[in-house]
């Protein structure tokens, strides 16, 4: 087993044990199991190479370097504005600041590009896990999920963020149905991420098989 995480944090052992309920419903809810808890499950199950596709101001990415001393990282964003967020000049602000929170781990790379065009360089299976954060619409889940869950190898973890928005959840819902996946589960967000209207974000993941 992995030496403890240097942020301090523990996890449920027996989760990845949990297998699909009896009555196939899914995913699962762990209480108290937030996200940064799942940045520590990486650690512990001896993960280190991933990509977080969609980084804005690299507050999570810099967190999973933190909870996984020696992570190789790839920091995907186009930095773009869209029509959510139109602004150029605040996009180009955003990359500042991850440039600075990130400078300290010199295996986290920012990559200014697209999923779409990143993906296109990442060998398939290659990576132990991927964290889903980029456009929120239908469309681009749905494309993401394609793209990226074919980088992470098999035992590795698809994982991403915000399964309360609307596009993020039916995109998921027909990936996984179409997939046959039967474990999955959502992070307890509950207390720690919610935003000025009261929306949850709430992170998700599966194990590759």
């Amino acid at each position: 087993p992995a030496s403890p995480s240097p942020v301090g944090l523990t996890f449920p052992a027996p989760l990845i044990a949990i297998g699909a309920r009896a009555d196939g419903t899914m995913p699962h809810q762990v209480t108290g199991f937030t996200r940064r808890r799942w940045a520590v499950l990486l650690w512990n199950l001896g993960y280190r190479c991933g990509a977080e596709i969609g980084v804005r101001q690299a507050a999570f990415a810099e967190w999973l370097c933190l909870a996984v001393p020696g992570l190789r990282l790839w920091c995907i964003d186009p930095w773009l504005a869209y029509p959510a967020q139109p602004s150029q000049a605040k996009q180009e602000a955003n990359l500042v600041v991850a440039r600075e929170r990130l400078a300290r781990f010199p295996r986290a790379h920012i990559w200014r590009a697209t999923s779409v065009d990143a993906a296109r360089e990442v060998t398939p299976a290659s990576l132990d896990f991927v964290y889903i954060d980029a456009a929120h619409d239908y469309s681009h889940v749905a494309q993401d999920l394609m793209l990226w869950s074919a980088r992470v190898r098999s035992g590795g973890m698809v994982a991403g963020d915000d399964y309360g928005a609307p596009g993020v959840r039916r995109a998921l819902d027909e990936f996984v149905a179409a997939h046959r996946i039967a474990a999955w589960w959502l992070c307890d967000d509950r207390r720690t991420r919610r935003n000025r209207k009261g929306q949850v974000f709430t992170s998700w993941f599966w194990v590759k098989a």
